[in-house]
């Protein structure tokens, strides 16, 4: 009998897509291309999809996939090792960070582990991951704060106002995605952590 030829055993992954209604950057579409790119570099097929689109992240509620996707992980409904996620904000935009750390700590304690491809660390537990992860969380609830104030000040001031508005806010709205000042933002926590450890 002839053996059949035997490659890497691959870890079976499920990814998980949101898209508000903010930037074509995160388009489902985008976020799938950058997952498929992770999971072929890391040795992972996809063997599942749960998609939320026109979702806001500010909230569990009304983004039944990922509802979906936490209870078949609490109920051992999976076929999966791995959770593949574009990036932190697409987890979530929660107000509150430690609500996005519960969500993901359901999946580590049923030993699937999450992974957010497009962001420059690994989610790998070291003391560097977790802090870098916090900001993110943190990051990613004041810019949807911030974006829902300047929608307000639209609304209830006038395009006049709302002109004065976008240009006090738009740095902030634009630094959330464009790398450099995204990284001036966080090496500016860094090193007033670091005044106070010293301090």
């Amino acid at each position: 009998m002839q053996e059949r030829p035997t490659g890497p055993v691959l870890i079976r992954a499920a990814q998980y897509v949101r898209m508000s209604t903010e930037h074509q950057q995160y388009s489902t579409e985008n976020q799938a291309k950058v997952i498929q790119e992770y999971a072929a570099k890391h040795g992972m097929e996809i063997v599942r999809e749960y998609a939320d689109s026109g979702k806001s992240g500010l909230s569990l509620a009304g983004r039944g996939s990922l509802q979906t996707l936490l209870q078949d992980v609490e109920t051992g409904a999976t076929d999966f090792e791995a959770i593949l996620v574009y990036d932190v904000s697409r987890w979530g935009r929660f107000q509150d960070t430690d609500e996005s750390a519960y969500y993901e700590y359901l999946c580590k304690r049923a030993h699937i582990h999450l992974h957010y491809c497009a962001e420059q660390f690994e989610n790998d537990g070291s003391l560097p991951s977790t802090v870098m992860k916090s900001m993110k969380r943190a990051m990613a609830g004041e810019y949807k704060l911030l974006a829902s104030n300047c929608r307000e000040s639209h609304d209830s001031k006038g395009d006049k106002q709302w002109r004065v508005g976008r240009e006090n806010c738009g740095g902030a709205l634009r630094g959330r995605h464009k790398h450099p000042q995204e990284a001036q933002s966080i090496e500016w926590h860094l090193r007033r952590s670091r005044s106070h450890i010293k301090g």
